[in-house]
């Protein structure tokens, strides 16, 4: 270091020297001084090195800053290499705060520096705190902590100073080892909001700790929860027990935490009777949320509840019922019912009332549940009908329809009694190219709308048309009643879309979302006519083809691995505006023409589905029913971690299991090959934390309540098991349970599932997903071998005539 300051005084002596002036003719001038202000804000001081004319020297003076002052120190870079003579002290500020404070500049490599050092003027500073705003006790782990926020204060009366500040947290206290991630934010006008904020495991006692140039704080103490309870005990004739039957008990909920209950049948006084459970809950939530509301009962307790849950949303303010969803007010039965999409009319108070869905009858039904409610804000592009909400003659004909974009439509189907066949809001899109435009409707996925007061439910259909007013497309049922439409519009100009009714007489709002994706199709050469000619294509690639006749055959190739959910979209007759060809798809693997893969057309869907089973290459046979054009679309869905065999031994103590596992986003798949001499059965290991909601959706075979994307052409009837690291049993469902069936409710958050399977962990550790065919209950005979085969899971299983398609996907949910 000495070596270098005696460089850099030479140095300096010669440039003082060629600058015409002696060493003691240097000086220190602070050019920029300090301003008044808050603590952390940057000084910005300039300090020069210049000659006794007041010219700049250009020197590498190495200039240092002091702060002299009661109460106050100086943070940040506080020393800086002159450039041209300059030091710029952009990234210093004063910690704490006082008054009458000076700064002293100082310099080293300037020989015969006059007087030294050089005093600022004097300056006063506000000294700031940070502040945890709206911290509570009690927070969700795993997921982001709701809207967290730390604002820069002033020291002296807490007013928010609106200062830009980089804020960082840390762990103060931390009992479980938790990892904190989403720790850093940028304050905006004074506050740091960090979005995405979350610990990865539960605990009690956690602090945060948080910096910021010139402040620092300590938060208090909070939980971190997977789960919440219900307050009322089973037994509800104990004394001083918390009853929440009635709107007038309600307890509280909050947002965003599962909580988990029970509605057995029970007494509700001492000796009486047996009666089903009802139990209520309060949130609050604003105008305009968006609400979704789940329930776990038939996938969480399979064994103990016949049917499912029904579901009433309610406004507390004056007891107005909005929302009933059930087998009465839909076309499911034994579901685990839930509010798809709901938005909140107004700020305050709601209601969740939630009991066993027996319909009119007085059967008795119940078990363990848990239930999930979610708020969140409107989509970015929601765009509102314009048409005042049952009142009609808005937008009711082609003539008045409303133009809509890309996104998210609220509106209001009245159904006006004697409006005609044509009825309806009408909505306009426009399209300059080739086009791909999916619409779908969230309406009958809520149930009946209540305040109507109309005998039944909203069954929607959805219409589409050209500029002229020809049918290009209709559709009743995708999502349950609910409608959807995909279609390759070629054409430019003006279309345009009917939300309207099928049958049934009910009405109420909707959600009508409307994507539209530009389409560039490779063009087949039309020499693809055999396998060994077949064209190269990739996931997410358009190919349209030109056919001579029936006759005229087409095939493309791809890579593929096994675990990937394959789906292909044929654009014909139907579905497009210009072809008039109805297409057929067929798909091989490379290495065995003989055989044809399983391949599900989906019908009214218009998708072909299928998850692969190996790597390698397959082959698509497409043709049309006549001569004319096509176009189709191969995409990739997901990916998943395909099992590595042996998985078959289960957990149990004392003995190792040999399991698959779960790929980082939660996916994993493989295949049950069964034989005459043995019965597969597939386990996948995973973690979960202590009371965290594990649900596991498979996808694979038609759901027994479920929609036109339920399935990916497996023929395989499963059954799922949640086991522990001793082996236990914590869950298990069926696709078949004798007369009653599993139904999976429909999620905007999820792809539609063959069935699910949900549990509660009971503490922080390994657990293990089991599947493997089911067996029908009238041959359930675990103690007797007959002309099957006896499975490790109890029972006789039947051997399907093609193993090969009892492929599945599962993926994996935690509080979600």
């Amino acid at each position: 270091m000495s070596q270098f300051r005696g460089a850099v005084a030479l140095l300096a002596s010669a440039m003082l020297a060629l600058a015409g002036c002696s060493g003691n003719e240097a000086k220190l001038v602070i050019t920029t001084q300090p301003a008044s202000g808050v603590a952390g804000e940057p000084l910005g001081v300039v300090v020069q090195v210049q000659d006794g004319d007041g010219k700049a020297l250009d020197v590498p003076a190495k200039v240092t800053l002091k702060l002299s002052g009661e109460g106050a120190s100086l943070g940040g870079t506080v020393t800086q290499i002159a450039q041209g003579g300059k030091a710029t002290f952009a990234d210093a500020w004063v910690e704490g705060g006082g008054a009458g404070l000076v700064l002293e500049a100082s310099a080293e490599g300037v020989e015969d520096l006059e007087g030294g050092t050089v005093k600022s003027a004097s300056f006063d500073v506000e000294a700031v705190a940070l502040r945890f705003e709206g911290l509570v006790q009690a927070y969700r782990a795993s997921l982001p902590l709701d809207a967290f926020r730390v604002s820069v204060v002033s020291a002296k009366d807490g007013r928010v100073v609106r200062v830009a500040r980089p804020v960082k947290l840390g762990v103060g206290n931390n009992p479980t080892g938790a990892v904190l991630s989403g720790a850093e934010a940028t304050t905006v006008d004074g506050v740091a909001t960090f979005d995405a904020l979350r610990f990865d495991r539960a605990g009690q006692g956690y602090t945060l700790s948080a910096t910021a140039p010139g402040a620092s704080a300590t938060s208090g103490a909070f939980s971190l929860s997977n789960a919440a309870d219900e307050r009322e005990p089973k037994d509800k004739t104990a004394t001083g027990a918390q009853l929440n039957d009635t709107f007038a008990t309600a307890e509280p909920l909050q947002v965003g935490l599962p909580l988990f209950g029970d509605l057995t049948p029970s007494a509700t006084e001492a000796g009486g009777e047996a009666k089903n459970d009802v139990d209520t809950y309060r949130f609050s939530a604003h105008a305009g949320q968006l609400l979704e509301v789940a329930t776990y009962a038939t996938r969480l307790d399979q064994a103990n509840w016949k049917h499912g849950i029904r579901v009433t949303l309610v406004a507390a303010k004056d007891e107005q019922v909005l929302f009933r969803i059930g087998q009465n007010e839909s076309t499911g039965t034994d579901l685990d019912f839930g509010l798809e999409q709901v938005r909140i009319p107004a700020d305050g108070d709601y209601l969740l009332v939630l009991e066993p869905d027996v319909g009119d009858s007085t059967e008795l039904d119940g078990g363990r549940y848990a239930t999930w409610v979610q708020l969140a804000g409107a989509p970015a592009l929601l765009q509102l009908e314009q048409e005042e909400a049952g009142k009609g003659g808005g937008n009711d004909s082609i003539a008045a329809a409303e133009a809509i974009a890309p996104g998210v439509v609220y509106g209001y189907y009245e159904g006006l009694a004697g409006s005609g066949t044509t009825e309806g809001d009408y909505y306009k899109f426009e399209i300059a190219a080739p086009t791909r435009v999916r619409f779908a409707l969230t309406a009958h996925r809520n149930g009946m709308y209540v305040p109507e007061e109309r005998p039944g439910y909203y069954d929607p259909a959805l219409y589409v048309y050209t500029a002229e007013g020809v049918q290009l497309w209709n559709n009743d049922d995708t999502y349950w009643y609910d409608s959807s439409v995909e279609l390759l519009l070629s054409t430019p100009g003006t279309y345009y879309v009917r939300v309207t009714r099928c049958c049934n007489t009910g009405a109420g709002p909707y959600f009508l979302s409307f994507s539209a994706q530009g389409v560039q199709a490779a063009v087949d050469p039309g020499t693809n006519t055999t396998s060994e000619t077949a064209m190269g294509i990739a996931y997410g690639q358009y190919v349209s083809a030109t056919v001579a006749s029936d006759a005229d055959v087409r095939w493309y190739k791809f890579s593929g691995k096994a675990g990937d959910l394959v789906e292909l979209y044929p654009f014909g007759k139907g579905n497009s505006d210009v072809s008039p060809v109805y297409v057929d798809a067929l798909l091989y693997s490379a290495s065995d023409l003989a055989k044809e893969l399983p391949f599900e057309d989906m019908g009214a869907a218009d998708v072909y589905r299928t998850i692969l089973v190996k790597d390698g290459e397959y082959l698509v046979r497409m043709s049309g029913d006549r001569a004319g054009s096509f176009t189709f679309l191969l995409e990739r869905a997901a990916t998943s971690r395909f099992e590595t065999e042996p998985n078959d031994t289960l957990p149990a103590a004392g003995t190792e299991p040999q399991a698959s596992a779960f790929d980082a986003q939660g996916w994993a798949s493989g295949i049950i090959s069964n034989s005459d001499t043995h019965v597969d059965v597939d386990s996948f290991a995973f973690q979960a934390d202590a009371n965290q909601l594990v649900s596991v959706s498979l996808y694979g075979n038609w759901s027994d309540e479920g929609d036109d994307y339920s399935s990916w052409g497996s023929a395989l009837n499963a059954k799922m098991k949640i086991l522990d690291r001793q082996g236990n049993v914590l869950a298990s469902v069926r696709h078949e349970q004798g007369d009653e069936v599993l139904g999976v409710p429909s999620s905007l958050n999820r792809m539609s599932a063959t069935m699910e399977i949900s549990f509660r962990a009971p503490a922080r550790g390994d657990y293990y997903l089991v599947v493997e065919e089911d067996v029908p209950s009238a041959i359930v005979v675990p103690t007797v071998i007959r002309t099957g085969r006896v499975s490790a899971m109890g029972g006789i299983v039947e051997s399907p005539a093609d193993p090969t398609a009892n492929y599945y996907a599962v993926q994996l949910w935690k509080n979600q």
